[in-house]
């Protein structure tokens, strides 16, 4: 009987932990599964394009594509690529991405192949979110200068 007990109070316990954490997160998990869309306008010319992707497993993938950013491209005309691959944990208002590889290629050098690193590496450092409907927006640390910055970037679910 104490047994039965035992194992009747570890179901509740469980239930009420797992209960907890979707209302942690202000969403189910399965919200953010999906691909996500950013693209903005490249300077001087062409167009960058960014896709986010979740998967139920805790993978993602962070892919950035610039079309048209060299002479005599078009600006449908891909010009590079970079993803990274790897992990990625939600909690309460936080998102944190571990890279496992990054892979990457670009027009521009001859003879251009794909290259791929193993890496360990944070990005979308220090990143919290809000999860409105079909829109996604993480604020996070950059570092393009000689100080971190603090960026933002919208994305828009596309499947």
């Amino acid at each position: 009987m104490k047994k039965l007990l035992f194992a009747g109070w570890i179901i509740v316990l469980l239930s009420a932990c797992s209960s907890y954490d979707d209302m942690e997160l202000g969403f189910a998990k399965s919200d953010i599964v999906g691909v996500w869309a950013d693209s903005t306008l490249a300077q001087p010319k062409g167009k960058l394009v960014h896709l986010l992707t979740f998967s139920e497993n805790g993978v993602f993938v962070s892919r950035s594509e610039s079309y048209g950013i060299y002479d005599g491209q078009d600006v449908n005309t891909l010009s590079g690529w970079s993803e990274s691959v790897g992990n990625y944990v939600v909690s309460e208002g936080k998102m944190f991405f571990i890279s496992r590889q990054v892979s990457g290629w670009d027009s521009f050098s001859e003879n251009a192949a794909v290259t791929t690193q193993k890496n360990d590496q944070e990005i979308f450092e220090d990143c919290s979110y809000v999860l409105n409907k079909d829109t996604l927006t993480l604020e996070y640390t950059t570092y393009p200068a000689d100080a971190p910055v603090r960026t933002e970037r919208k994305y828009i679910r596309i499947e």
